[in-house]
């Protein structure tokens, strides 16, 4: 029986953990090669070694998509190594607790720049 994304290349960014984690995963039970894109190499390599615990092929990259340098070295790996890019789920994002009147402007910046910008420098 063939799987519903068979060879189909899937790069998640913040896949290492939470929602990123399950959603590669999925796409990986589904038959797809999985780029599991995270800030984190440590938590990239936990997603990327439960890929292949279950039979998935998988690269774990460390990757901050605030830096165009570091998505534009994602996308070159991925190509190495899979030749292709299918799907994006373009799912890295922080959140910080405050209210909206104690909010640091640090803290606001780092939110527009991975969860708004982020995305986009992807595109």
């Amino acid at each position: 029986m063939s799987k519903q994304l068979e060879n189909k290349v899937v790069i998640v960014t913040g896949g290492g953990k939470g929602i990123g984690r399950a959603i590669a995963l999925a796409f990986a039970v589904e038959g797809a090669h999985i780029v599991v894109a995270d800030k984190s190499e440590q938590l990239a390599r936990h997603s990327a070694d439960a890929i292949k615990a279950i039979g998935g092929k998988t690269i774990a990259l460390t990757t901050d998509v605030t830096q165009e340098e570091s998505v534009a070295q994602m996308v070159e790996q991925t190509l190495i190594s899979f030749g292709k890019i299918d799907i994006l789920v373009a799912n890295a994002g922080i959140q910080r607790r405050y209210f909206v009147a104690d909010l640091p402007r640090t803290e606001f910046q780092a939110m527009l720049d991975v969860n708004l910008i982020g995305s986009n420098a992807i595109l």
